[in-house]
């Protein structure tokens, strides 16, 4: 089993290999000009630096002993291809939030905001001058619906994270639902202005898959304490 992710370049793949740490090292110099950019200020740094401590997190990994003593190692990994989506009455704040915390956890992020496209090329422009590439962090041009069509088809597309109310979010989702692609994840801020999903626990996980490495450290012949029990 592969634990690979569908990648188009080997410049996105090595942003994947990169911790959250390095990520966050990185990303921390956009959140000036992204603050200037949106300008919100004190909230637009207070939400993108709350973002980006969370990254120790996200490196986190815990330790489980198997039942014939191999030793499983649970750790985040980025789910791959990532399409932030805002729609015609998305805030710029939560736009900029969905992007940030979707390069933090390693995906290869499109930015879909077809009403707002100078703002998108703004954050496009402030992430290239931090050194991230063209192959991790882009603009996805679809407004057309066949083009939404294609961008939803994509059999590489992992995720959508949208901005907006809470009837787009279930037609975003539903429309997902009936596409040929992978199971693809939604990950929605609906509450532009409290922004209560990024303060949630599990925000910045669901942008992750969850994986196990196991390394079988069993002598042959099977685990000495599970002999030991059979022993008696």
């Amino acid at each position: 089993m592969t634990t690979q992710t569908p990648y188009q370049s080997k410049k996105a793949e090595a942003w994947r290999l990169m911790t959250a740490v390095q990520r966050a090292d990185l990303l921390n110099n956009t959140v000036a000009s992204l603050a200037d950019l949106i300008g919100e200020g004190d909230k637009t740094d207070k939400v993108l630096t709350h973002i980006l401590a969370q990254a120790q997190h996200i490196d986190d990994s815990a330790m489980l002993t198997g039942a014939t003593g191999e030793s499983n190692e649970l750790y985040n990994q980025a789910r791959g291809k990532t399409v932030i989506l805002a729609t015609k009455e998305a805030k710029k704040l939560p736009v900029a939030a969905q992007v940030v915390a979707s390069l933090l956890t390693g995906n290869q992020t499109h930015l879909n905001a077809p009403s707002q496209e100078a703002f998108a090329f703004e954050v496009k422009t402030i992430m290239a001058n931090v050194g991230i590439d063209d192959a991790v962090f882009n603009l996805e041009g679809a407004s057309e619906p066949q083009s939404f069509d294609d961008m939803f088809n994509d059999p590489r597309l992992a995720q959508v994270g949208i901005v907006g109310t809470v009837e787009e979010t279930h037609a975003l989702a539903a429309k997902l639902s009936q596409t040929d692609a992978m199971l693809t994840q939604v990950i929605a801020i609906t509450d532009q202005d409290e922004l209560s999903e990024i303060f949630s626990p599990d925000y910045l996980h669901r942008f992750c898959s969850e994986r196990v490495r196991t390394i079988n450290t069993t002598a042959i012949g099977g685990n000495a304490s599970l002999l030991e029990l059979g022993a008696g």
